[in-house]
């Protein structure tokens, strides 16, 4: 195991447990051309729980992205993170994320290591609520993707995260028709959406400590 990389683990976790920067940096990844109003408060949504899996590869860290297969009802083909909505057995948000994980991504329990929880995120396209929770793999992951819930997966250097000139805005598909976006264009993919708030929050709390 690499100390310098276990280092960093160390440091957010205890990070995590600090105040969450949430809504402030979630905006950032909002687009201008739609209504960012919060659903009201008397409007239930789903709950759902995804996982930013942190991993050592070629002694650096990376995370796990997937692609959404084609014939989904809601984010047909986005980027996301591993994840799902929650279940009757699941015991909480966190497990969910974790079974979700294990289902699509085919890693082992026993390689994930929660390490903390970001802020919830609304997503109104599904009327979901989403709880995002990070996990450490001290290892690369035995990842042997679900094809029928998984369309592609990316395994992607957290440092490229940090480049400014990875944040582009972007016109992309959606319900209401072609919209523009901010998010991170990377190794010919692009992340926006919730996915993209997700991962700022996080990027907002790894800057802390370096």
């Amino acid at each position: 195991m690499n100390p310098e990389l276990q280092n960093i683990i160390n440091r957010l976790k205890v990070e995590l447990q600090n105040p969450l920067p949430g809504e402030k940096v979630h905006q950032k990844m909002r687009s201008p051309d739609l209504n960012s109003e919060p659903l009201p408060a008397n409007i239930i949504t789903r709950k759902g729980g995804v996982l930013l899996l942190l991993f050592p590869q070629n002694g650096k860290l990376s995370i796990v992205f997937i692609r959404r297969p084609s014939f989904m009802k809601y984010h047909a083909g986005q980027i996301a993170f591993p994840g799902g909505g929650f279940e009757p057995a699941d015991k909480s948000l966190r497990q969910t994320a974790i079974r979700e994980t294990i289902e699509e991504l085919g890693v082992q329990s026993n390689e994930i290591e929660i390490i903390g929880e970001l802020s919830p995120i609304q997503v109104l396209v599904s009327n979901y609520t989403v709880n995002a929770f990070i996990g450490w793999s001290q290892t690369y992951p035995s990842f042997n993707f679900n094809h029928s819930e998984v369309d592609a997966m990316f395994t992607i250097p957290l440092e490229n995260f940090t480049n400014r000139g990875t944040l582009q805005f972007q016109e992309v598909e959606t319900h209401l028709g072609m919209k523009k976006f901010p998010g991170y264009s990377v190794n010919g993919i692009f992340i926006w959406g919730a996915t993209a708030m997700i991962l700022t929050e996080f990027i907002e709390i790894y800057k802390r400590i370096m």
